[in-house]
């Protein structure tokens, strides 16, 4: 049978092979199927969705490992004997129930996923629902099988009667062969069957001395096996239960298979969805295998595939050279040179083949970002077409093959043709070459076509339509890299070739003399552009080396940073929690202190307490002070000039990225003090600055990344600081009794003295209101005897009246 066009160049590609490595990646038959006959569409929406309901299962299967595709029969024959009221087998139903589940099984996974795999839910959506049938079956077998007695009630019957009646018939043999009388007529001492009847062995010469029916004997004849008489009717009962069993079996197969028939129908829809399952399951493998990924798809004719591997050399070994291959965008034509077997014919192969798996919703053994087109038609002309029987030559195959390309390939197709035009003159086989190339670009086609004609190389310099492209060749070594390199023909290096494989010296260089001057110009200039490509192409190798070293670099740097960042953190986390240590047990003084002195409320001993308190103060902020010291480097002064600020004023202290009060002069001494919050400090005077200025210009990146670490270690220890604020309690100046009764006002006014003391406090205002007078009254009985009160009177008109109370504390 004469192939047609498509199928000559499919086997060209080498479609049915790949095709049946995907055939072998899936797990049922009609899957393998499927994959056989795989389908191409020819529309972009279909074949992105193709290409989409791949990389969700792939994403699914290195997310979740295999997809629960066991169970899926061919039940295409079954269906159609039951369709045929034939009766199944037991093994035919079990395979139906086996699918039922599997099916039911696939749509509750991919439903319970739909978010992630929208598509393939929405493809197993339509499994029917056949659970009941599923179930029935089940019930009706056992593991190994068999009908199980779960079937019917009758078939439990039939089968109980049937193991008591071989029971009784063995009973009544056991006995026979154990009695005295019969042991001169027995062979031997066992019972058998034959003709599906019990008998027992007797001596040829005994068998009249044995009444029954005798079913058989041996080859010697020496012994015959008879059925004793009295056991005739049980074994014909046994026969006639033996029957019945039959029979509700048959019945019981009758039923399943007539319910298998009732749903055909939906099992065949459902076998479809399937086996288009068990296909998509096996793209996503196949993808998985070959390092796969989904190109964008345009119907414009560009093609742009990014580090690209032959598909068949990329699911058989990992070291494969990857290429990049352009076509449609600037040139309509590539034109591909080089030496034998330097893999021009299977880059040719690649870029059919990837038309072809994107037409099929396959992925493309190539990088991310690479795009591929819709082609409508897709022609090769590979191979030797030498046809004895038709008395065809290689030219004249060759020549025949591309006219009839010629009559189908128009806009939209995608032409492959492997040493156009050889095995002629070369002078015409190139003449024809081109003439034929150029027909097929005016067509609207895009080509690739490998050829060792030097009159192509020169094509695209006259003709734009026209690209070169050569395969990489090492010339010290005469070794092809599998390279393709866009925009450079290729040298055939055949009588390099020919010399190193053992031409004589005196043969090489004849037939370099006949290559004539002009061709060995052309040669030589080639040979000088082929060993600039190659130094470039060194030389990219090694800026690509040097970039990818940097980038493990700036990693490891970031790493380091990162360990450090984290080092100073515990480094801080450490100092808190001593500075939590000492303003704890400061707190635990204190309050003993302050316990002391209100039991004992004379002057002098709540003054000595005052001391004590003042004491612990400066032992706290001793502590602290040499828990911070050199806890971060001081941020040195850019400029030399003195500090230009005066005691009392605001100042950031830089390396906390706090704000603080200058208590002495910064131009008597380079070491002066500050008050940060509660806690006295001496700092370098070139680690202050006004605090109206503390800002960083936006110009410099530095000093804002300084500032910023400045600024997280200066929080850290600001939270250290209000932790000690914290523990010794404070107020404003103000302490408002309005509102409260008068016990409740006196309780809360001496806390309030309490904080106010403990935070240095010498005038406060205690704001009581006027009201019926009781609660002024009671309030300053109660100033006269408190030992903290130096004196008190009542509020100018301006500090609220005789409303509020000032009280002088004693400092």
């Amino acid at each position: 049978m004469t192939k047609t066009l498509q199928e000559r160049s499919w086997e060209a590609l080498e479609w049915p092979k790949l095709k049946e490595k995907l055939a072998d990646l899936a797990t049922s038959v009609p899957g393998k199927e499927f994959c056989r006959n795989l389908p191409l569409a020819d529309d972009e929406a279909t074949i992105s969705a193709g290409l989409q309901e791949t990389t969700e299962c792939k994403d699914l299967l290195e997310e979740e490992g295999d997809i629960p595709l066991a169970g899926i029969h061919d039940l295409r024959e079954v269906l159609e004997r039951a369709a045929k009221e034939a009766v199944l087998e037991p093994k035919d139903l079990i395979a139906v129930g086996e699918t039922l589940r599997a099916g039911a099984r696939l749509k509750s996974f991919f439903q319970q996923r739909r978010n992630v795999c929208p598509l393939l839910s929405r493809l197993t959506g339509p499994l029917s629902d056949l659970n009941e049938l599923a179930d029935c079956i089940a019930r009706s077998f056992d593991p190994s099988g068999n009908l199980s007695d779960d079937a019917s009630p009758v078939l439990r019957s039939r089968r109980r009667q049937v193991r008591l009646l071989h029971q009784q018939i063995k009973d009544h043999l056991e006995s026979i062969l154990n009695d005295p009388s019969y042991a001169q007529e027995l062979q031997d001492n066992y019972y058998t069957i034959r003709a599906n009847r019990y008998v027992i062995p007797v001596k040829a010469e005994a068998r009249s001395r044995v009444p029954g029916i005798v079913h058989d004997s041996s080859l010697s004849g020496a012994t015959v096996f008879i059925e004793p008489q009295s056991l005739v009717e049980r074994n014909n009962q046994l026969k006639m239960a033996e029957l019945e069993l039959d029979r509700e079996v048959y019945r019981i197969l009758k039923e399943l298979s007539i319910l298998v028939a009732d749903h055909a129908g939906e099992i065949l829809a459902d076998l479809q969805i399937l086996a288009r399952v068990d296909l998509v399951n096996s793209k996503a493998r196949l993808s998985q295998i070959m390092k796969g990924c989904a190109p964008a798809v345009n119907a414009r004719g560009r093609v742009r595939l990014l580090d690209v591997r032959h598909p068949l050399l990329a699911l058989a070994r990992e070291d494969v050279v990857p290429n990049v291959l352009c076509l449609g965008r600037e040139f309509q034509a590539l034109i591909i040179t080089g030496p034998n077997a330097g893999g021009k014919t299977i880059t040719l192969k690649t870029m059919g083949l990837c038309a072809l798996m994107v037409r099929a919703g396959l992925h493309l053994a190539a990088a991310p970002g690479s795009e591929m087109a819709i082609f409508s038609g897709i022609y090769a002309d590979i191979g030797d077409q030498q046809s004895i029987e038709s008395n065809l030559s290689t030219f004249s195959a060759h020549l025949l093959n591309m006219i009839e390309i010629l009559h189908h390939a128009g806009p939209g197709a995608l032409v492959l043709l492997d040493e156009v035009a050889t095995s002629t003159d070369p002078h015409e086989g190139a003449s024809l070459a081109q003439a034929v190339l150029e027909q097929f670009v005016d067509r609207g086609a895009l080509v690739l076509a490998t050829t060792h004609y030097g009159q192509l190389k020169a094509l695209p310099i006259r003709d734009s339509r026209f690209a070169n492209a050569g395969m990489e060749f090492h010339t010290t070594d005469l070794r092809p890299t599998y390279r393709l390199e866009l925009g450079v023909p290729g040298r055939s290096f055949g009588m390099e070739i020919a010399h190193r494989l053992g031409l004589s010296s005196e043969a090489y260089r004849r037939a370099k003399d006949l290559l004539g001057e002009e061709q060995a110009s052309l040669e030589v200039l080639l040979e000088d552009l082929e060993k600039r490509r190659l130094v470039l192409s060194d030389e990219q190798k090694l800026l690509e080396r040097l970039r990818k070293e940097a980038e493990t670099m700036h990693g490891e740097y970031q790493e380091r940073l990162a360990g450090l960042k984290e080092e100073k953190r515990e480094i801080l986390n450490r100092s808190l929690r001593e500075i939590t240590s000492l303003v704890s047990n400061a707190k635990g003084e204190i309050e003993t202190i302050l316990d002391e002195a209100k039991k004992d409320r004379r002057l002098e001993r709540l003054r000595e307490a005052k001391r004590s308190l003042d004491r612990l103060e400066n032992q706290v902020r001793s502590g602290i002070q040499e828990v911070v010291k050199d806890l971060l480097p001081p941020q040195v002064s850019e400029s030399s000039a003195p500090l230009p600020c005066r005691p009392g004023e605001e100042v950031e202290v830089i390396s906390l990225g706090q704000k603080g009060i200058l208590l002495e002069d910064p131009t008597r001494s380079s070491r002066v003090q500050v008050q940060v919050g509660q806690v006295k400090m001496t700092v370098g005077a070139d680690n202050l600055r006004p605090w109206h200025s503390r800002s960083v210009p936006s110009g410099s990146s530095k000093p804002m990344r300084s500032a910023k670490l400045r600024s997280t270690a200066g929080r850290n220890l600001t939270e250290a600081v209000d932790e000690v604020e914290v523990h010794l309690p404070r107020s404003e100046n103000t302490c408002d009794l309005r509102g409260l009764r008068v016990d409740e006002a006196l309780d809360e006014a001496e806390k309030y003295l309490d904080r106010a003391i403990l935070n240095h406090l010498s005038h406060v205002y205690l704001i009581h209101g006027h009201g019926t007078g009781a609660l002024k009254a009671s309030l300053r009985r109660y100033l006269e005897t408190s030992p903290y009160v130096r004196r008190f009177r009542p509020g100018e008109p301006q500090e609220g009246g005789d409303g509020v109370t000032l009280v002088e504390l004693w400092s």
